[in-house]
């Protein structure tokens, strides 16, 4: 069932954001992430499926970025990359989540049109600790990344210390506890509200 799900879910992810955007036209830059899972990749129809869901909500393909973890590409690489292709033609946004997990990170980077890698919370995890090793590891990352011309995202920020250091090696965003919890819709509509 999780073609159904994941379909239903990117449905509501694209209505609700298209919800915000009318009710918050001040975040103009405001997108949905959503996951897929390796099943749906291997789906021939979810290029056609997320472009239906698309025109449905009236959501402009740059309002939807689709995450995809590195273990979802093992299984067919070739068949990854035509999706991921036709998807960056559509328009939509791609993100490599828990980026350096995977065997083969690199080679991904290289041959699939991504925009955004995500580094794994385990890289992150240890920055408060002032570990040398996650510094030198993160801003190598970092570094490779901006020289590539990706967006990075990191995940597993829980305190200041954290959030700090990575602002300091040059990664713009970061998501985890110390932002926020997992919320409602509502919940985020109150947070954009008070932003």
């Amino acid at each position: 069932m999780i073609r159904e799900i994941g379909l239903w879910v990117l449905g509501e992810a694209c209505d609700q954001m298209c919800r915000w955007r009318k009710q918050f036209p001040e975040h103009v830059s405001l997108d949905v992430a959503v996951n897929v899972s390796p099943v749906q990749l291997r789906d021939s129809d979810l290029v056609q499926q997320i472009a239906q869901i698309l025109a449905e909500t009236g959501l402009e393909p740059s309002g939807l970025q689709i995450e995809i973890t590195e273990s979802t590409l093992l299984d067919n690489l070739d068949q990854a990359r035509e999706v991921l292709l036709a998807l960056k033609s559509l328009g939509v946004g791609l993100k490599l989540d828990d980026f350096a997990t995977g065997y083969s990170c690199l080679r991904y980077l290289q041959e699939l049109p991504f925009d955004t890698i995500k580094i794994d919370k385990s890289f992150t995890t240890n920055l408060a600790d002032d570990n040398p090793d996650s510094k030198e590891l993160i801003r190598t990352i970092l570094s490779m990344a901006h020289n590539l011309s990706l967006g990075v995202i990191a995940e597993g920020v829980e305190n200041e210390i954290s959030a700090d250091l990575l602002k300091s090696l040059g990664c713009n965003f970061a998501q985890g506890y110390l932002f926020s919890r997992a919320v409602t819709a509502e919940g985020v509509g109150e947070l954009l509200q008070n932003s």
